[in-house]
């Protein structure tokens, strides 16, 4: 048969690949054309390609005589595949191995045979052959041609089985109920994936599917928060799933409710890649659950007298009642609300969640009597408030198990406030030292603010942002010269943009925009609304949407040395974050003060661990200090004995007087607060402010009894002195906590965290006065 007649019969003829599992069109045409070009390559016509398929063998071919030989092709192929390797036999007639096989009589023109593997994973899952009389003439190049022909005909399976799979699962998704996106997780999350239904979702029209596409464009303003909120948690806490919901307005002006299911996908080393969306249509059970919830009879059986949350628990019929308060503490009225369990469920912080029901559910399972927890729960305007828990089985049924639980809540955010700012102090101290450190180490500015970057936008709570130093250019302007800055690489121009900054340097000589203004104006820029501002000239093309700002001046000494940009914060910028990372500010300004001048290294090493040691407002040692010194006293006490009382010492309604008269007048308090404490403590006594308005007292060799006498001078001291030089038309006070050490067999933390207890038992008790734990 010539090729031109097996080219026209392969194309007539329906292909035997049909029955397969890899076949498509393109494959088919794909498997015709190797063999035509090994035809053409070697002049033999009896070339075939044989696929195994549910451990049948399929030729796809028709070689010339094939009718006569499909049993003897078939053999010498199936060996082929349990090779897994080239099988080649010069002369069939004379081999041992087939000369008293089910060749065909007539073999004078299949006398030799070469087949070469198709492999599928390393796997043999077909064969590509022929039948020649002159195996032996074959070349090392024709061969490798023979070798590079099979490994074509294993990607192209692979490909289309792989591409099989995807239509399949692609076609699921579009045609399904559930719509589905990915989107990046570089800074603006840019989307990379729309499912069809995506789009008629959202009322859009097919035209809609070429244009770039951004599911939070179509997101109310009043849960666009909630939306981005969902996509934070994902980046900051390697949360694998997570579900939310909003509000969609459609092209035609209607809403939509959807509920939307999350899924984080991350490296091997924790960083998010992507995040895939899954996207319910939950508009019809909402409105049944708003109809619902008006005709529903609401009765309490628990005392509404206490000003705890209470609840009432049914494990058995899965019902809950809860008092008035309970709905007051997250911001909700008692009347025309859902059932309490569905709203404690929906509001569970995502970083809480799992943890409280594990606890829950052994309760209601009865491997615990009693429950006692602390967690966040969002409150109805959008914040969240810290809620500590109590429960405790108080009926069973005849089996054994719970069937009645009952419990309380209260809010206690005002106290785990304290812990977690406290908290943040800690790791703004080791951000600080870590910058001095590599600094001090390299000599590199750079690397010390590339070093404590990614940490300062997890402190900050911002999505991307840059540290800059002040310099003047070649043309003699002042510019921005980049130390710091997020990868921002996501399309062609950020990309250029990222890398000038690793490769050359990055700088900024145009400073008529809004992060400008910090270094021209010297003074820190917040702008909540980037889009309404009036100094903001937009961002470069490429750029990630800037929603909010803050820039704050580096400054040492007065000068201004930088700045530090910060951008997309979900709860916006605020002066209370500006206050928090003043001692960041003071730092790298002394970096960037000493950048270059090897000269004044040792002055300089000295200004840093003044820095590192010293409160910057106050002149007290810090918090660094005190805790040395308590270590310095726990080890006296554990060799010879001698006890210590350790006092922390808090100005009662601080933020009131900051509220009232300012931040500068705040400050005037904290300095003569401070003064007031150094002129009354006694020789060997230690005073160090912890942060805020906190302070804290360390008496060595001293007992219970008479650091509390010291602890009343202290509080008299500060009742009776006069703060109208910072215009106060008030007096000030204080709540003292002090403990003491006398074991040696407890450790610093557990001493201090005492003296925090006695301090929250003074503030329970009405404030400006000394407790003792």
């Amino acid at each position: 048969m010539s090729k031109a007649m097996l080219a026209k019969q392969v194309e007539s003829n329906d292909s035997i690949l049909t029955k397969s599992s890899y076949y498509s069109p393109t494959i088919q045409k794909a498997l015709d054309n190797v063999v035509l070009a090994v035809q053409d390559k070697l002049n033999i016509l009896d070339v075939a390609i044989a696929l195994l398929e549910n451990k049948e063998l399929l030729l796809v071919s028709n070689m010339d005589g094939c009718d006569k030989t499909v049993a003897f092709t078939k053999q010498l192929c199936a060996k082929t595949i349990e090779l897994n390797d080239t099988l080649r036999i010069e002369d069939i007639r004379t081999d041992e191995g087939y000369v008293n096989s089910d060749a065909p009589n007539d073999a004078s023109k299949m006398c030799g045979f070469i087949g070469i593997p198709i492999r599928k994973e390393n796997t043999a899952v077909g064969a590509l052959h022929l039948f020649s009389e002159n195996i032996a003439d074959l070349t090392k190049e024709e061969l490798e041609f023979l070798n590079t022909k099979a490994e074509t005909i294993s990607i192209a399976l692979t490909a289309a089985n792989f591409s099989h799979q995807f239509m399949i699962e692609h076609n699921l998704l579009s045609k399904g109920p559930i719509s589905s996106l990915i989107v990046d997780s570089k800074p603006g999350w840019p989307t990379v994936f729309v499912s069809a239904n995506c789009y008629s979702l959202l009322g859009l029209d097919a035209k809609t599917n070429e244009l770039p596409f951004r599911i939070d464009d179509f997101i109310h303003p009043d849960h666009k928060v909630v939306f981005k909120r969902s996509l934070t948690f994902h980046r900051s806490t390697q949360i694998q799933d997570l579900e939310t919901e909003y509000d969609v307005v459609l092209p035609s002006g209607e809403y939509k409710s959807i509920r939307q299911v999350s899924y984080g996908e991350y490296s091997e080393a924790g960083k998010l890649i992507y995040v895939r969306l899954y996207l319910i249509d939950q508009t019809s059970q909402k409105e049944l659950e708003v109809r619902l919830r008006k005709v529903k009879e609401r009765s309490s059986l628990i005392i509404e007298t206490l000003d705890l949350a209470t609840w009432d628990f049914d494990p058995i019929a899965n019902f809950t009642q809860v008092n008035h308060r309970w709905y007051e503490m997250i911001g909700l009225n008692f009347e025309d609300q859902e059932p309490a369990k569905n709203v404690w469920e929906r509001r569970l912080h995502p970083l809480d969640k799992k943890r409280v029901t594990e606890e829950l559910d052994d309760l209601t399972a009865g491997n615990r009597d009693t429950l006692n927890q602390i967690y966040r729960i969002r409150h109805e305007t959008g914040h969240w408030i810290w809620v500590e828990g109590f429960g405790k089985t108080v009926e069973y049924n005849s089996e054994g198990k719970p069937s009645r639980i009952i419990g309380t809540q209260r809010d206690v955010t005002e106290q785990h406030k304290a812990i977690i700012i406290r908290q943040k102090q800690d790791a703004l101290v080791a951000l600080m030292s870590k910058a001095q450190e590599v600094f001090l180490e390299e000599s590199d500015l750079r690397a010390a603010c590339s070093s404590i970057f990614e940490s300062l936008l997890d402190l900050a709570e911002s999505e991307f942002g840059f540290i800059g130093e002040r310099i003047i250019s070649e043309k003699g302007k002042v510019a921005l010269k980049i130390q710091a800055i997020s990868d921002i690489s996501w399309d062609t121009q950020s990309k250029e943009l990222y890398s000038r900054y690793v490769n050359d340097g990055l700088v900024f000589e145009n400073l008529d925009n809004l992060f400008g203004r910090v270094i021209t104006t010297e003074n820190e820029v917040i702008s909540n609304d980037v889009a309404k501002d009036a100094h903001s000239s937009g961002t470069p093309k490429g750029h990630p949407d800037m929603d909010c700002f803050l820039g704050l001046p580096i400054k040492f000494d007065g000068v201004v040395y930088g700045m530090i940009g910060l951008a997309n914060r979900v709860v916006g910028y605020d002066r209370e974050l500006i206050d928090f990372l003043k001692p960041l500010l003071a730092n790298l300004g002394l970096l960037m003060r000493v950048r270059g001048i090897e000269a004044a290294r040792v002055s300089a090493e000295r200004e840093l661990k003044s820095l590192a040691t010293t409160d910057d407002l106050t002149q007290l040692p810090n918090r660094r200090v005190f805790t040395t010194h308590v270590e310095s006293a726990y080890q006296l006490l554990k060799r010879h004995g001698e006890s210590f009382c350790v006092a922390i010492i808090d100005i009662d309604y601080f933020k009131s007087i900051n509220d009232s008269f300012g931040h500068d007048a705040g400050d005037e308090v904290l300095k003569r607060f401070a003064k007031i404490l150094l002129d009354g403590k006694r020789a060997n006594d230690l005073i160090a402010r912890f942060g805020g308005e906190e302070f804290a007292l360390i008496a060595a060799k001293t007992s219970i009894e008479e650091a509390i006498i010291a602890c009343e001078r202290i509080r008299t001291d500060i009742e009776e002195s006069d703060f109208s030089q910072q215009v106060l038309s008030r007096k000030i006070t204080v709540s003292i906590g002090v403990t003491q050490s006398l074991t040696g067999e407890e450790s610093i933390d557990e001493i201090i965290k005492r003296a925090d207890l006695a301090l929250y038992k003074a503030k329970e008790g009405g404030r400006n006065r000394v407790e003792s734990m």
